[in-house]
């Protein structure tokens, strides 16, 4: 993509740049203008597209990687539908709510909740209001 036009939300400017051209050619963006709203965009309109999601790199480093209260750190088994954390502590669903963007893009975020943090040797690491109530977009 030759245009570029920078802002605080590259993510906002994706679609203006491709009307026009839905299916002629592959795109190649950085992580600026990764987002749910853009990777929903660019699978309706079968654009072929290579751009970075907006954690990309931090995801990469050993800092963020050691951080166990980082919900990209935790595994999520698809097939239950459901996340662990690295102790083994199993995190299920409690419920879905509707979030939306700047842009009115409607995200359907799922909530995980653990089920049992007594004697966990990682509770004093990982106990705060954000990681009880850890929210996944899937």
């Amino acid at each position: 993509m030759n245009h570029r036009n920078r802002s605080d939300t590259d993510t906002t400017l994706l679609k203006d740049h491709l009307t026009g051209f839905e299916a002629q050619y592959s795109i190649t963006a950085d992580a600026g203008y990764g987002s749910g709203e853009n990777y929903e965009f660019l699978e309706e309109k079968n654009i072929e597209a290579f751009v970075k999601f907006n954690l990309f790199h931090p995801e990469q480093t050993d800092k963020f990687k050691a951080q166990i209260n980082k919900v990209e750190n935790l595994f999520y088994n698809a097939q239950q539908n459901c996340l662990y954390y690295r102790m083994g502590q199993k995190m299920t669903p409690i419920g879905t709510f509707i979030k939306k963007t700047d842009n009115s893009f409607q995200q359907t975020i799922t909530q995980y909740q653990a089920q049992n943090c007594v004697g966990c040797p990682l509770r004093g690491l990982v106990i705060n209001k954000q990681v009880i109530e850890k929210l996944r977009s899937l």
